[in-house]
C-alpha cells in the first residue's frame, strides 16, 4: 500500500488554544518530509505534533476501514496498546495524591481471595514492574467476546495459579497483569468501576470525550485493525487486552489533551509526577507507568504499544516541550522510528 496524505496539511486546534507555533524549519517543509517518512515506513495510520503546548501539525495517512474505503482522520479512535499504562499510573497517582492510598502498601490491604505469593505485592513494585508477575502470552488471554465480567480483580484471577517468576522487588519484568491488578486497586479504593473512575476523574475533565474501554459495543466505533500476510493486510478480529493494561481506545486529539493536563500540572502535583518520573533502578529506565530514556542525546519519556492490527507510541522530549504521537492500525508499524524521524524535522535537522 502506498500512504497519501487524508488531511492535507492541515494544522489543527485541540481544544486548548493550541496553535501553530513558528519553527526552524518551515511548516509545508515539515509536512513535505513527513509525506516522506509514511510513504518510507509505508505508514497507515495518524500522527500529531506539539510542541510548548501548541500543535504544529497533525495529519492521517491510509484507511481506517479498507472495505468501505473510510480514511484515517485526526478525529478516527484507535486501540493504544500498552500506552493505556500511562494513563493507569496517573489514576493511581490522583488517589495517592489525595492520601487514600500509599504506594508503599500491600496488595493484599487492598483486596482479598489473592493467591498467597500476590499478598506482599506493593502499589510501587506493580507500578514499576518489579512485583515478579509473569506477562502472559498473547495465546494465554481469553478473547473479548467470551469474556462476560471485565472487572479487573476477575481478569487477574485467571491466573493466580502461575508462580512468580522473581522475588517481589529484585528485577524488572514487564507485566500487563500487574497494571491489570492496579485497575483492581483503584476500583477498591474509590468505589467504582476502573473505567468510571477513569471517566469521571480524568476523560470528562478533560473533555477526552473519544477515549474509553474496548468492548464489543465499543468495536464499531474504532478502526480495523490489520495485520501484514506477506503484501496482503487482513482484518482482525478484535482481542482481549488486561484491563488497565491495554484495553483503552482513543484519538490523537484525546492523548494530546491528556498529555497537555499532565505536563500542565492540571491532573497531578509537579511532585507526583517527579515520582512517576524517577527510575525504579539505576540501570532500568522505567518509572510509574513511563518508560524513561535518552533518545539522541535527549532526555524522553513516554510509552509504546501494540496488540494484534495496532501499533502505537507517545513520546515528549520535556527539554524541548515536544511531543509526538503515532496510531496506526496496521501491526509491527515502525512508529517508534518515525516518531524520532518528526522530532528530528520538527528541530530542523
Amino acid at each position: 500500500m502506498r500512504a497519501g496524505g487524508i488531511l492535507g496539511a492541515a494544522v489543527l486546534a485541540f481544544g486548548m488554544g493550541a496553535h501553530l507555533v513558528a519553527q526552524s524549519t518551515p511548516h509545508s517543509a515539515i509536512v513535505e518530509q513527513l509525506d516522506r517518512v509514511a510513504a518510507a515506513d509505508d505508514f497507515n495510520g495518524v500522527v500529531s505534533v506539539s510542541r510548548a503546548g501548541q500543535v504544529v501539525l497533525a495529519k492521517g495517512y491510509g484507511l481506517a476501514d479498507r472495505q468501505a474505503g473510510l480514511p484515517n482522520t485526526i478525529r478516527t479512535r484507535f486501540r493504544i496498546a500498552s500506552v493505556t499504562k500511562p494513563i493507569t499510573a496517573t489514576a493511581v497517582m490522583l488517589l495517592e495524591q489525595r492520601r487514600a492510598l500509599s504506594l508503599s502498601a500491600r496488595l493484599d490491604s487492598f483486596l482479598e481471595d489473592l493467591p498467597a505469593a500476590w499478598r506482599p505485592l506493593t502499589v510501587h513494585q506493580l507500578l514499576t514492574h518489579t512485583a515478579g508477575l509473569i506477562q502472559p502470552s498473547p495465546a494465554e488471554r481469553t478473547p473479548l467476546a467470551n469474556l462476560l465480567d471485565q472487572r479487573p480483580l476477575i481478569v487477574a484471577l485467571q491466573f493466580r495459579d502461575r508462580p512468580l517468576v522473581a522475588a517481589p522487588g529484585e528485577r524488572y519484568l514487564y507485566s500487563a497483569l500487574g497494571y491489570t491488578l492496579l485497575a483492581a486497586v483503584v476500583e477498591k479504593v474509590s468505589g467504582e468501576p476502573f473505567d468510571a473512575f477513569l471517566r469521571s476523574q480524568i476523560f470528562k475533565p478533560l473533555k477526552m470525550n473519544d477515549t474509553g474501554p474496548m468492548g464489543p459495543d465499543a468495536t464499531a466505533s474504532v478502526a480495523v485493525g490489520y495485520v501484514r500476510n506477506g503484501d496482503a493486510l487482513q482484518p482482525t478480529a478484535p482481542d482481549f487486552q488486561f484491563v488497565g493494561a491495554g484495553h483503552l481506545y482513543s484519538t490523537i486529539e484525546d492523548l494530546q489533551k491528556w498529555d497537555e493536563a499532565m505536563w500542565r500540572d492540571m491532573l497531578l502535583s509537579r511532585a507526583s509526577i517527579e515520582k512517576m518520573l524517577t527510575p525504579v533502578k539505576p540501570d532500568v529506565g522505567y518509572g510509574y507507568g513511563f518508560n524513561i530514556a535518552r533518545v539522541e542525546n535527549r532526555p524522553m519519556h513516554g510509552h509504546g504499544g501494540s496488540v494484534d492490527g495496532f501499533t502505537a507510541t507517545l513520546e515528549r522530549y520535556p527539554d524541548e516541550e515536544l511531543t509526538i504521537i503515532a496510531l496506526s492500525n496496521i501491526n509491527r508499524t515502525p512508529v517508534h522510528n518515525i516518531a524520532i524521524k518528526l522530532a528530528e524535522i520538527v528541530r530542523g535537522n
